[in-house]
């Protein structure tokens, strides 16, 4: 379901759509650049409006000995 969160700081427990919005602002707060935050933070948006979902697929598997 959507806008589903619970975060528990300390002895206050956030749930439902404060908990979700809580724990969207905390990652979108810790990414590096403002222009990164701009972008996760428009495409969460644009996603949550248009009620679409993102896959990242790792499709390429790499060649032997590299990481």
């Amino acid at each position: 379901m959507r806008s589903r969160g619970h975060v528990p700081v300390g002895r206050l427990r956030l749930k439902g759509f404060i908990g979700w919005l809580f724990w969207s602002l905390a990652h979108i707060y810790f990414l590096i650049g403002v222009k990164n935050r701009f972008i996760v933070a428009f495409t969460w948006l644009w996603d949550y409006v248009t009620f679409q979902r993102g896959a990242r697929l790792i499709t390429e598997v790499p060649p032997p000995g590299r990481g």
